[in-house]
C-alpha cells in the first residue's frame, strides 16, 4: 500500500482548533489563519495567500462558494486554489473529516500528477463532494 501524502492544510478562522488538531494526529500540516494574518481578512487575500502557497483552505464560510462565479475573471489569480468547504454542523466536524479524509488524500495524490493539482470538496451533515 502506498503512504498518504501529506497535505498542508490552512484553516479559516472559522474552524474548529479540533479539526487542526486531527489532522495533524493524521500526519498533515496544519496553518492557522489566525496565526498568520489578520482574522478578518478579505476572502480574496485568504484564497491567493492559500493558493499561492499550495495549501488546502479548509472554511465553513460560504462567500468562497460566492467567488466560484467569478472564477472565470480570476481564474488565474484563484485556479489552483484547493479547498474543503464544511457545511455541517462544527460540532461534527471531525467525524465528518474522519470519514471523508481517505477520499481527500486520495484526490490529493492524484492531483499531484495532473498539471492542475487543485481539489475541491464540500463536506454537508450527509454528503462528502468532490467538484471537478
Amino acid at each position: 500500500m502506498a503512504d498518504r501524502p501529506v497535505i498542508h492544510f490552512f484553516t479559516d478562522q472559522n474552524v474548529p482548533d479540533s479539526l487542526g488538531a486531527y489532522l495533524r494526529k493524521q500526519g498533515h500540516t496544519v496553518t492557522r489563519l489566525r496565526d498568520v494574518m489578520a482574522t478578518n481578512s478579505p476572502d480574496p487575500i485568504v484564497a491567493t495567500a492559500c493558493a499561492e502557497s499550495e495549501l488546502v483552505l479548509i472554511t465553513w464560510d460560504q462567500d468562497f462558494k460566492a467567488m466560484a462565479p467569478n472564477m472565470k475573471i480570476t481564474r488565474k489569480r484563484f485556479g489552483t486554489l484547493s479547498c474543503v468547504r464544511f457545511n455541517c454542523k462544527e460540532p461534527n466536524a471531525v467525524a465528518r473529516m474522519k470519514e471523508a479524509l481517505p477520499l481527500i488524500e486520495a484526490a490529493y495524490a492524484h492531483a499531484q500528477t495532473r498539471r492542475s493539482k487543485q481539489i475541491i470538496f464540500s463536506i454537508g451533515d450527509h454528503l462528502v463532494r468532490l467538484h471537478g
